[in-house]
């Protein structure tokens, strides 16, 4: 039979994992003969067939084996990345702030606003190269009208959304390097 212990040090703090085919003892003196009473500093830790500790299940911890094969720890890993994933694009969908303006307005960065406001920023491109004379009309979040934007205010604003969007995906990338590190198999 296995033994499943943990080991704690003079302080109480959990050191390692350990197995052991018997309980480890030690010998103290009691009302003048010795005794064989099982080693303090080893603690049972779980049931039988593996070491229990509370783990991330993705939500919340939960008591159960954290002996995981290489297709589980991939799938967490996924899963992790995939959550990482969506929590960039949900920031970047959020939207962003641009001073494009003169003063600090939200801009909506749906994906519609974002191809809407890519084809403005041409146009703005092409009207300072003289190519056009189309205006540029588009509004901050919450607004009902469109207005005019000057060609260099369109450019701000779809500089801004790149750098909102960029710094989204790095942020993510970021994070997808914690997951790889901690999900190493």
């Amino acid at each position: 039979m296995k033994y499943y212990l943990a080991e704690i040090d003079d302080l109480g703090m959990f050191v390692r994992d350990v197995e052991f085919d018997e309980i480890p003892k030690i010998q103290i003196e009691q009302d003048g003969a010795l005794v064989s009473i099982p080693d303090p500093k080893y603690q049972r830790r779980c049931t039988e067939g593996g070491f229990h500790h509370p783990r991330w299940n993705g939500q919340t911890y939960v008591e159960g084996k954290t002996i995981f094969t290489e297709v589980e720890i991939n799938a967490q890993k996924e899963a992790a990345i995939q959550k990482a994933r969506q929590a960039c694009n949900a920031r970047i969908l959020a939207g962003f702030e641009s001073t494009c303006l003169g003063e600090s307005k939200h801009f909506d960065c749906e994906y519609t606003d974002q191809s809407t406001i890519q084809g403005l920023v041409i146009t703005a491109m092409l009207g300072i190269q003289g190519h056009t004379t189309e205006a540029c009309y588009w509004k901050a979040s919450g607004e009902l009208e469109c207005y005019p934007f000057e060609y260099a205010q369109m450019i701000q604003l779809g500089t801004d959304m790149k750098n909102h969007i960029q710094t989204n995906i790095d942020q993510f990338n970021e994070e997808r390097k914690v997951i790889l590190d901690v999900y190493t198999v």
